[in-house]
């Protein structure tokens, strides 16, 4: 009887010590990794937040912050930095608020691309301003400039201590012009996170644009019904003035020179003087106004002729009038024929 119970309690021992270590190892083996693992997720979780209440998902860093994301040999993410310097961003040689703003554009369509999927939390975007509380990072960094860099995940950082980027990782604005296709690929490059095509907003895209455009097209109506119905419109020199310089527009060749680009005046290679005709078929800006010019005062003369003549009173007003404006469209006409042969080479024949 005595045997059979200490044969009963031995496996019963040996089955309370197993379970026993069991629970132990468990322990042990689990205890140690939620402190890294703790410690890392409240980085990431802090990053985030940052994140989520930027208003285009820009984390702005301070001396301490800096250290404290950036510490350590190991992180499970990776920071795109930007540094800036508030008190240069008016400066227009440097174009600081516009790279400013497309760095902005990037991090927000990171943020909002990669929100809630498996690339999130493995790279931020964030901004160091110099100022006095950030000299000494600034120092640390070697930035001599202000230029846009990536920190890996694995370079190790100590608090305090210089860090040395590598020259693929450094993006400076100095050397070659930084826009949002240049920073979006950067990250894809160095990071190895597409964030894809980033678009910038337009006024187009604003909220007001609507109201906007229905004020300046009522505004616009209301404007032209206004001058339609004016006392001056209805007086007919208006109207003549405006057909003359519709006119004289469309013979200088004004669309021309519009549309082709055409310089109004040229450099002579061998004299250096500047030169407003053209031999041959092309046409310089002013060469087009001067012979423009020259067909509405054709056209005026002959009109002088037809209409404003035979209405004179005295008979020798009336011959002095149609023989100026005879004398005034044979001299443009002299010139125009001119200027055709000295470019052409054609002459023609006066029978008269």
């Amino acid at each position: 009887m005595a045997l059979q119970t200490g044969t009963m309690v031995k496996p019963r021992c040996t089955a309370i010590l197993s379970i026993f270590l069991v629970c132990n190892i468990v322990t042990v083996s689990h205890g140690k990794k939620p402190v890294m693992t703790t410690l890392t997720d409240e980085r990431v979780l802090e990053l985030s937040h940052l994140q989520g209440t930027s208003a285009d998902g820009v984390i702005e860093l301070d001396s301490e912050s800096f250290d404290k994301f950036t510490s350590g040999s190991r992180r499970p993410y990776q920071l795109i930095v930007f540094l800036g310097a508030k008190h240069l961003m008016d400066k227009p040689k440097l174009h600081l608020r516009e790279l400013r703003q497309d760095y902005g554009l990037t991090a927000k369509a990171h943020r909002d691309r990669f929100q809630r999927s498996e690339p999130e939390g493995k790279l931020f975007f964030a901004e160091l301003n110099f100022e006095r509380r950030t000299e000494e990072v600034f120092r640390r960094l070697g930035a001599q400039s202000l230029f846009i860099f990536r920190l890996s995940s694995t370079m190790n950082v100590s608090p305090g201590g210089n860090i040395k980027l590598r020259n693929q990782d450094i993006l400076k604005p100095e050397t070659q012009p930084v826009n949002v296709d240049q920073l979006v690929s950067f990250v894809r490059d160095r990071a190895g996170i597409d964030i894809g095509k980033v678009e910038k907003p337009t006024a187009f895209q604003a909220w007001w644009f609507p109201f906007l455009a229905i004020t300046f097209l009522s505004s616009l109506v209301y404007i032209a019904y206004k001058i339609c119905y004016a006392d001056f419109m209805q007086n007919m020199v208006v109207y003549a003035l405006a057909t003359l310089a519709v006119y004289w527009f469309s013979v200088s060749g004004a669309m021309h020179n519009i549309i082709r680009g055409m310089p109004m005046v040229t450099i002579d290679p061998n004299t250096k003087a500047p030169r407003y005709f053209m031999p041959g078929q092309g046409q310089l800006g002013t060469e087009g106004f001067v012979m423009g010019s020259l067909y509405t005062c054709v056209g005026l003369a002959f009109g002088l002729v037809v209409y404003i003549a035979p209405k004179a009173k005295a008979a020798s007003t009336q011959r002095m009038l149609a023989y100026g404006g005879i004398f005034i469209a044979y001299v443009c006409l002299s010139q125009v024929v001119g200027v055709y042969s000295w470019k052409t080479g054609y002459h023609w024949r006066k029978y008269i």
